[in-house]
């Protein structure tokens, strides 16, 4: 998909809006299990993984088995899409902005071309002919 479609703007726009910012809660089919050295609690193992790549650790001061959330919140999982709630008012005004300029394409535009008489002559290209190819530029 185009990155500044107005369709990707607002796909994009709806879940970072109502999605941004909220904690997750994993269920036991999402949890991880991972064996933490005795020497250290979870909290210590995994405190690098979490603070590199994020994620939340249910149990810190267990020493044993971890239960790993890898998506601590929203925000993680909506950067893996790409969306950012940092970008929501400029995918706004890409909406605003390329909405009604795509529709201006939609009616066609004005081009003028020279026949061998040296006199202009308007020809209406559709957006099927911009598409398609048909104009040499």
């Amino acid at each position: 998909m185009n990155p500044v479609s107005p369709l990707t703007c607002l796909i994009g726009g709806m879940p970072v809006a109502g999605l941004a910012d909220i904690s997750t809660i994993c269920t036991p089919l999402e949890l991880l299990t991972i064996k933490a050295p005795s020497d250290q609690t979870c909290g210590q193992y995994l405190g690098p993984c979490v603070q590199n790549f994020g994620g939340r650790v249910l149990n810190p001061d267990v020493k044993g088995d971890c239960l790993f959330c890898p998506v601590a919140e929203t925000n993680d999982a909506l950067a893996a899409l790409g969306f950012s709630y940092g970008q929501r008012w400029r995918d706004l005004g890409f909406m605003l902005w390329q909405g009604p300029s795509s529709s201006t394409g939609l009616r066609g535009v004005g081009s003028g071309e020279e026949d061998s008489g040296g006199k202009r002559e308007a020809k209406n290209l559709s957006l099927l002919n911009l598409v398609g190819g048909r104009i040499g530029f």
